[in-house]
């Protein structure tokens, strides 16, 4: 007879609590900060000084010090930041990941199990989860990206380039998401992202 242990893979870790602040964090970020100057259109008025308005415009605009061209940039930065950030906690998370022998709790619950019910270790191993296959998929496509910058191919190399690392900014977040997140947290940062 064969005992199975049955882990509680809904547990929210400090890594899942880490990565969903920083999904909150980034999304406000992205959304709500903007880098443009302090113009004014033909016929606006100012803001009075005493407005609340005023003072939120000013915040969200970084109080005008970090003017840019569009306005926008910054909430490429504050992504990209995110991301970055998210791979790091990713990657911290796995490397202080118990090994397999000793993530085991006094909590877990045993289960029997008998020989039939299990599929063969053979066919178990060649299985591919449709998580693990779609961000294979995406990683294939960044590297696709990356290769068709060469300029035998595109009029263009350095645009592509650019677009490729945009490209694998969005990727490395969606990995670290998608790897890092169990299905509570995902269904609270899904929440956050609306």
């Amino acid at each position: 007879m064969k005992l199975v242990r049955v882990v509680d893979f809904d547990r929210i870790q400090p890594l899942h609590v880490i990565l969903v602040c920083l999904v909150a964090v980034t999304v406000a970020g992205s959304c709500l900060l903007t880098s443009g100057p302090h113009a004014r259109m033909e016929g606006s008025r100012d803001w009075q000084e005493e407005s609340p308005l005023r003072a939120i415009v000013h915040v969200l605009n970084l109080n005008y010090t970090q003017t840019t061209a569009q306005g926008i940039e910054i909430k490429a930065m504050v992504f990209g930041i995110g991301a970055s950030l998210a791979a790091i906690a990713l990657g911290v998370g796995l490397l202080l990941r118990p090994t397999a022998g000793d993530e085991v709790s006094p909590d877990d619950t045993t289960v029997e199990a008998s020989r039939a019910e299990a599929p063969s270790a053979r066919v178990a191993r060649r299985q591919m989860g449709p998580l693990t296959a779609a961000q294979l998929l995406m990683v294939a496509y960044v590297i696709w990206s990356f290769l068709s910058a060469n300029p035998k191919w595109s009029g263009a190399p350095d645009l592509a380039l650019g677009g490729s690392v945009l490209l694998a900014v969005g990727v490395v977040w969606a990995l670290a998401l998608g790897r890092g997140l169990n299905r509570p947290t995902a269904t609270a940062g899904a929440g956050l992202l609306l």
